[in-house]
This record gives structure tokens, C-alpha cells and sequence, in this order.
């Protein structure tokens, strides 16, 4: 049996491993295999681009007679991760794509018993595609063709259209005066292999088929020479949209947030004794952009800006006039998700904020958790010195206690936000100071919905101090 895995860190026993750089890597001649012999051997590569896959395993079982009998590939991170390209037993193998459930452990099946038959001296790309529910794949076969030739300066790419909507995409050389797509597609469609100067930094955006609005922006992208790679068109697992990923055969993915997207922000009130109104501005044009309310203990939903402003001005400022208003200007980068945490302390006379990046990408079978400590907890040790307490959070399934199961978040300080990904399933959420066992908020019961995303914060009491009170924002797919 051999098997080969592709982790964090890449173990691998194989028969022979095909080196290809990211967008390639340059061959070293005098350390290949005589080429007849080499096409006793297939290759295969594996794309993971099902928008919201949790880990998945990929194995392909030949026959009892073949070479050798399994061939696995585990995926960690599994959205837009890649296996390097491969060799493979030439014949026919039967295709599983499995996950292990995180709450039963027992294997779900997502893909099984498909025939996929290898040929000698071509690559095979298997691309996964739908939902996690939904699951399929696409199989592109090509021949090696002549990349190894000293003299070539080409890449060689395919384009593929995942998504559910036509695309064109632009691959566009500075000296070009063209303006045409690189390729026009249809949902579910791809292009041939074919060769593209490596040489110049290309303008890569996707439109919709005809129009000039940039749907997908990923600025520049730039490849290397005698490289294969496949750039994959497909639906942006946060919403309604697209985005695109360039795939190469070495096993490294080349990415770029979308620059047409803008940032999105919510604001989350942990002051328990005021409602705030917040106002947004653009700060050179001096233009409103938004102003809203947020009561005590709420969270707002996102509000879209737009991607070409950088800068925003944001002035918070309490529904009474017992602290003065707090104006900050933040920076927000495209394509990305921001929470914005609000404090008020009369004591101490201030109002505090803090944004924090989220992570909203839906995966099946768990929920995003994001874990905000609005509590300013302080121990006094003696007249002269004052320690800040931090905080664990527990999120125990049924029949646990404390005692069974690390915390989720450990050592949260005032302010402070952890992002985790969980199992979907009920929990009882226990808040602990860290490295203690004294409970101080909970147990409480939270709903963590599959592919859902969870805001957990930790409030003082009105006026302040204890007891603490804990605020759950949900907010779906």
C-alpha cells in the first residue's frame, strides 16, 4: 500500500514525485528518469474548489493486480487547496471523496465509487466542484507536452468556469491594445490548454460576459516560465458574486482578495448602560456614508462600503451626554469583514473602541465563532499594583463540564477578539478566568448551525463589574 498526504506539513511515500513550480518550477535535466520510462507512469493532481468543504479525504483504489492499491491524499485546509502533481499507476481506479464527520467520526461519503481511468504520459487535474451537499467533480486530462525545452519562456494555462454564472476573464498584457477576454465562458465551461507569455504582469479581472464591471479584481498576476497551472473561475462562498484562484502544479495556490469588493463593517455595543449612534464618513471628501444606532448589547448587521475608499472616519457617540463622542479614522482593506467593538466606561470617563477582522467563509458541518472579551476585569494584588484579568471560553457538549475539555479561547484580554471554527452542534457555553476554574458567565446554551456565524461576547454588568453578562449574534449563510 502506498499513500501519499497533503497536510500543513507534506509527508510523502510515493513512487516518484513530478517537481513543477506555482505557477511551475524549472526541471533539473540531469536528475530525471529516462523519458520511456517515465510514461509507464501517469500524473495527478487534485483542486479542491467546492466553496464550502471542510477537510476531505481523496483516495483512489486500483485494482488488486495494479502496481499498488491506494492512493490517498488528505486535504487540511480543504477550500482551494491543492495536491503537488503526482505519479500514478496507468490503468483504472475507483474514486472516493470522503470527510470525517467532527461530531460522530464516522466517514460521510461524499463522492463514491467513480471510475477514473489513467493514460501513460498525460496529467490528470480532478477539480472539485458543487457543495458540500452537492458535491461533483471535473476531470481535465492533457498530454505533457514540451515544457521542458530549454528555450520555451510560456506558461501553460487553462481557465475554468466553476461558477454559476457565464464569465469573461481578462488576462491582460500591458502592451496590448486588444481589450478582448483572454476567454469567454459559459457556466461550467473551460477553455483548452494553452500557451501565455510568462514574461509580463498581467491586469486580471472577470467580467460579466460584454460588460465592463469588474465583478472579480485580483489586480496583477505574473507566472513562470515552462509552468503549467489552471486559473478557476467559481462563486465566492460568502455571497452572491465571484472570485478566482490561479492553481499550481507544485501545490501552492495563488490568491488575491477581490479589489472590486468593498470592506464590510457591523458594530458591536458591549456597553451595557447606553444605546451609541455611529456615524461613518469619508474623511477627505468630508461624506457621509452611514449613520445607525446600535442599542446596548446589540451588534449591527454589515454595512457595504465602497472598494475604492480606504480611509473611513467613525464617530461614536453615546445616546446621553455622559461620556464625550470618540472619533477615529480606520483603514479597511477590500474583499474583507470587520467587527467593530464599542466600550464605555463612565468611571475611567471613556469611550473604546477596537476593530477586528472576520472570517466569514461558510463550512459545512461547523460554525464560525468569534469569542469578544468586553469585560475590563481587574485584579488588585496590592495598593501600588493592579493585574488585568483575562478570560477562557468553554463551548461543552452535552453531559461536559469544565473539567472534561480544554477551552475553546484561552488568556482573552479586555477587547479582545479569537476567531475558532467548531462543530455545528448545540454547546453550553462556560466562561472560566484563565487558569482558574471560577466561572464567571454561563453555563448557557448556544445554537452553532451549520455554516454559521456566531458572535459570542462577554459584557460587564450595568454600571459595571459583575455578574457578566453573555450576548450570541448569529448570522447565517
Amino acid at each position: 500500500m502506498v499513500r501519499w498526504m497533503v497536510s500543513g506539513s507534506m509527508r510523502w511515500i510515493v513512487l516518484m514525485v513530478a517537481c513543477v513550480a506555482i505557477v511551475g518550477c524549472d526541471k533539473d535535466d540531469s536528475r530525471r528518469a529516462d523519458p520511456a520510462a517515465e510514461t509507464a507512469f501517469s500524473l495527478v493532481q487534485v483542486i479542491n474548489a467546492m466553496v464550502d468543504a471542510p477537510a476531505l479525504v481523496v483516495t483512489f483504489d486500483f485494482p488488486d493486480d495494479a502496481g499498488f492499491e491506494i492512493i490517498e491524499l488528505t486535504t487540511i485546509e480543504a477550500f482551494r487547496q491543492i495536491s503537488p502533481t503526482n505519479t500514478i499507476e496507468v490503468g483504472t481506479a475507483t474514486l472516493n471523496v470522503t470527510h470525517t464527520h467532527p461530531i460522530t467520526g464516522l466517514a460521510v461519503t461524499l463522492i463514491p465509487d467513480t471510475s477514473v481511468s489513467f493514460g501513460e504520459g498525460m496529467i490528470h487535474i480532478v477539480v472539485l466542484t458543487g457543495t458540500y451537499d452537492d458535491p461533483s467533480f471535473q476531470l481535465f486530462v492533457k498530454e505533457l507536452g514540451d515544457l521542458d525545452d530549454v528555450d520555451v519562456t510560456d506558461t501553460e494555462l487553462q481557465i475554468i468556469n466553476i461558477s454559476a454564472v457565464a464569465a469573461d476573464v481578462y488576462l491582460e498584457d500591458p502592451d496590448s491594445t486588444t481589450g478582448a477576454p483572454r476567454a469567454s465562458l459559459a457556466a461550467g465551461a473551460s477553455t483548452d490548454p494553452f500557451r501565455l507569455d510568462a514574461d509580463p504582469v498581467y491586469e486580471f479581472y472577470v467580467t460579466m460576459p460584454g460588460e465592463a464591471t469588474r465583478l472579480y479584481d485580483a489586480g496583477t498576476a505574473q507566472f513562470f516560465r515552462r509552468s503549467r497551472a489552471m486559473l478557476v473561475v467559481h462563486d465566492d462562498p460568502r455571497g452572491p458574486g465571484v472570485a478566482a484562484f490561479i492553481a499550481g502544479q507544485s501545490g501552492v495556490v495563488l490568491e488575491q482578495p477581490n479589489l472590486a469588493a468593498g470592506p464590510r463593517l457591523r458594530f458591536t455595543n458591549l456597553w451595557p448602560d447606553e444605546s451609541v449612534g455611529v456615524e461613518i464618513r469619508e474623511p477627505f471628501a468630508d461624506t457621509l456614508i452611514r449613520n445607525l444606532t446600535v442599542d446596548p448589547l446589540a451588534t449591527s448587521d454589515y454595512v457595504a462600503m465602497d472598494a475604492d475608499t480606504v480611509f473611513y472616519e467613525i464617530t461614536v457617540t453615546p445616546a446621553s451626554p455622559v461620556l464625550p463622542e470618540l472619533r477615529s479614522i480606520i483603514s479597511l482593506d477590500e474583499d474583507s469583514y470587520y467587527t467593530f467593538a464599542i466600550h464605555g466606561d463612565v468611571a475611567d470617563g471613556e469611550l473604546t473602541t477596537r476593530s477586528f477582522t472576520v472570517d466569514e467563509r461558510p463550512v459545512s458541518t461547523t460554525t464560525n465563532v468569534q469569542f469578544i472579551n468586553g469585560a475590563k476585569l481587574i485584579q488588585v494584588i496590592d495598593q501600588d499594583t493592579e493585574v488585568p484579568i483575562n478570560l477562557s471560553f468553554y463551548l461543552l457538549s452535552a453531559g461536559e463540564s469544565i473539567d472534561d475539555s480544554p477551552p475553546v479561547s484561552s488568556n482573552i484580554g479586555f477587547l479582545q477578539m479569537v476567531a475558532t471554527r467548531v462543530a455545528a452542534e448545540p454547546a453550553v457555553l462556560v466562561v472560566t478566568t484563565t487558569g482558574t476554574r471560577d466561572i464567571v458567565a454561563g453555563p448557557t446554551a448556544v445554537q452553532l448551525d451549520d455554516k454559521a456565524s456566531v458572535l459570542i461576547s462577554i459584557a460587564e454588568a450595568p454600571g459595571g463589574g459583575t455578574p457578566l453578562q453573555v450576548t450570541i449574534s448569529t448570522r447565517g449563510e
